[in-house]
């Protein structure tokens, strides 16, 4: 266990959690209340807005600025990250007038959402059976992506990737986008495209990829996309959603091979579009 602590440190030092813990229940606060005011915003509406609710806004989001400001250069030293990948000093607006305000929350919310995925990884490294785990994948896919388009194997591997590097939330987001763009890929509505495979006998109530997995998998691809900005995935729900990834790619090969409009030429021609 220590031995991968260091190994993530990129040190040959036991690694201290305490300044990581630390700070990532600052950014963890940091972010829960630039979601509070951005979510209080909603019940103020433009033409209904009253001067003082806006001066709240703005003086609340001054101090979320301030904080992020004071904090993000140590964040960087602690994760080693450098002054072109690392967090962004985040500047005031020019006007500093409401949308100007809300444009920078936006802003510090990125910022805050890349100190958290960068502390977890830190702290909660994958195990070595979630290594075991994402390689068996790899392994397990190698006929079906023969058998797809390239653009599948690119974003697959480059979602493994990032897991692999602590990336929990990038590797959701590119993981999130192939579940998307697989179900994209058989027509209808959730409800149709689930009528449309049992049909097909591509999905059977005991099966490995029963009707309940379907809709698993289209609402946790649209919480990671965009449904629920509060979504920020572990080690755990990442390799766990590329699992979903790997299981709706082989269920597509074979709706491919039961369906005369989804041939091989589509989906090449696909593809090449793909890689212009």
């Amino acid at each position: 266990m220590w031995i991968e602590l260091f190994q993530r440190c990129g040190s040959l030092r036991i690694m201290d959690e305490a300044p990581f813990r630390t700070a990532l229940g600052f950014f963890e606060s940091l972010r829960r209340q630039i979601l509070e005011i951005l979510q209080s915003r909603e019940r103020w509406k433009p033409l209904t807005m009253r001067l003082e609710d806006e001066d709240f806004f703005i003086k609340t989001a001054e101090k979320l600025l301030e904080q992020y400001n004071q904090e993000y250069l140590r964040i960087n030293d602690l994760l080693g990250f450098d002054s072109y990948g690392g967090l962004q000093y985040v500047n005031r607006p020019n006007n500093g007038d409401y949308n100007d305000w809300l444009a920078t929350l936006r802003v510090l919310l990125l910022q805050c959402d890349k100190a958290i995925e960068g502390l977890n990884s830190k702290i909660f490294p994958l195990t070595g059976e979630q290594s075991l785990t994402l390689k068996r994948l790899e392994e397990d896919l190698q006929k079906t992506l023969s058998e797809m388009p390239e653009i599948f194997e690119k974003n697959l591997r480059e979602a493994i990737k990032e897991c692999e590097n602590g990336c929990f939330l990038g590797s959701a987001l590119i993981s999130a986008r192939i579940i998307c763009y697989i179900l994209t890929k058989i027509p209808g509505n959730l409800e149709e495209k689930i009528k449309c495979l049992r049909k097909k006998g591509l999905i059977k109530e005991k099966g490995e990829v029963p009707a309940q997995y379907i809709m698993k998998a289209d609402k946790k691809a649209r919480d990671y996309l965009s449904h629920d900005l509060k979504a920020l995935p572990n080690s755990v729900e990442t390799v766990e959603l590329l699992g979903i990834c790997g299981r709706l790619l082989k269920l597509l090969r074979k709706y491919k091979e039961t369906n005369c409009n989804f041939s091989a030429e589509n989906l090449k021609e696909e593809n090449e579009g793909n890689q212009k």
